[in-house]
């Protein structure tokens, strides 16, 4: 019996070939590479300021001095999304670490600790989870008033549940591994355990799951922002630019559009990313 844990895939050069043989998560992190970057270097990108205003061009089509067309204010659509990428990035990311690092902590110390903690920790989790995703959003950012920082907050409360189950069920089989009952067997304190043979054990579950989340949280951003409840205008944000442009979808459907197939394409890349690392560390599926 040997004390030696099994090496993570983080450690295994053949998780990245397999993941780079997988053309959809390829072209996945790729077009997110490239949204990162427009959000970053926004303000040198965008044609136009964002929020500045050109009434005699509301609604101009796409084409000509508006790339993607101006919206019902004369505010070029194009420099919104840019700026939008910004919020949405940033909402999914932020609300995505906080949720992924509290659930961590309280499902590492229900399956390692048990007993009435584990107990204790599952039912407050199963409270959570028993709410409706956009109503328990909503309560919360009803309740504390509608901002971005707000939203991120709901967000992660959201998906603080599902990442506390998804690491206690994955500490509980670690647990039960031979190296880790070998360290128990020769001495080894409850601490080091936990921080050399369970913990980075977990980082390829919580890696996947963060990134089918983050893909979530940029939906449940749009969805809050669309009714209001996200960030407020006029701040530039996908979901504002989708409830703005809603008034104008036979009159000038590009308002609308734009920013929905932004939005899209965004999330369809984050779940090719995500599938793809799903993949790439499931060894059982590429006869590893």
């Amino acid at each position: 019996m040997t004390t030696q844990p099994a090496r993570s895939s983080w450690r295994n050069n053949r998780t990245l070939r397999r993941f780079l043989r997988n053309p959809a998560g390829v072209i996945g992190l790729t077009f997110l590479v490239v949204v990162v970057l427009a959000a970053i270097f926004a303000p040198y990108l965008a044609p136009f300021d964002p929020y500045q205003q050109h009434l005699p061009d509301r609604r101009a089509a796409p084409g000509g001095t508006y790339l993607l067309g101006a919206d019902e204010f004369g505010r070029d659509i194009l420099s919104r999304i840019l700026y939008g990428a910004r919020v949405a990035l940033r909402t999914g990311v932020v609300s995505t670490l906080i949720g992924l690092v509290a659930g961590a902590f309280f499902g590492t110390i229900a399956g390692f600790i048990g007993g009435w903690i584990d107990d204790l920790i599952m039912r407050v989790m199963d409270v959570l989870l028993a709410f409706p995703y956009l109503l328990l959003a909503i309560a919360i950012v009803s309740a504390l008033g509608p901002s971005e920082f707000n939203t991120q907050l709901a967000i992660a409360v959201w998906t603080l549940p599902s990442f506390a189950r998804l690491i206690r069920g994955t500490v509980l089989s670690l647990r039960e591994k031979e190296y880790v009952e070998a360290a128990g067997a020769l001495g080894a304190r409850s601490g080091g355990i936990l921080l050399r043979h369970v913990v980075p054990n977990t980082f390829s579950p919580l890696l996947v799951y963060g990134a089918v989340f983050t893909a979530r949280a940029i939906m449940l951003e749009a969805a809050l922002s669309f009714l209001g409840l996200g960030a407020q205008p006029p701040i530039a944000s996908w979901g504002n630019m989708i409830s703005e442009g809603r008034n104008y979808l036979r009159l000038a459907p590009h308002i609308i559009t734009m920013p929905g197939i932004a939005l899209a394409l965004t999330v369809l890349a984050v779940n090719l990313l995500a599938d793809a690392l799903r993949d790439a560390f499931d060894t059982r599926t590429n006869g590893v």
